[in-house]
């Protein structure tokens, strides 16, 4: 452990130590804030990652564990994906996401109206439309 903090940059600080002569006196200390990341050429090589699709309530600690067997590389999950805000970029779990629009469009049946009409505006053929209105039965 003692290796890992080596490896993470200092800077210098405004000392708040008592022994502190005068306000410019500075100490060195550990960059916390400053974020690991991954080398832009490497999201370039398609063959170092694996596609993964997030379901309904999948969080990345769950996603770490289906992917790697260990719950504890979230990090890894999050890193590999440019994640730095799990609030906003991370997909909403499945019950905020329908929480969410709802709030937004009033209730369900509005809901399945803007679905069915964004759906039917993507249809392209005869065929296409047939098929959706199955679906919908």
């Amino acid at each position: 452990m003692a290796s890992y903090f080596r490896q993470v940059p200092n800077f210098e600080y405004v000392s708040r130590i008592a022994e502190s002569k005068n306000i410019s006196d500075y100490i060195q200390v550990k960059n916390f804030f400053k974020k690991g990341s991954l080398r832009p050429d490497i999201f370039q090589e398609l063959a170092f990652f694996e596609k993964y699709k997030i379901r309904g309530n999948d969080r990345p600690d769950n996603v770490a564990e289906d992917f790697y067997g260990e719950s504890t590389l979230d990090w890894v999950i999050l890193l590999s994906n440019n994640i730095i805000n799990i609030q906003s970029e991370w997909p909403l779990l499945q019950d905020d996401l329908d929480r969410y629009l709802v709030e937004k469009y009033g209730d369900y049946d509005i809901l399945i109206m803007v679905f069915i009409t964004m759906k039917l505006q993507k249809l392209k053929t005869v065929k296409e439309l047939r098929l959706f209105l199955q679906v919908l039965k």
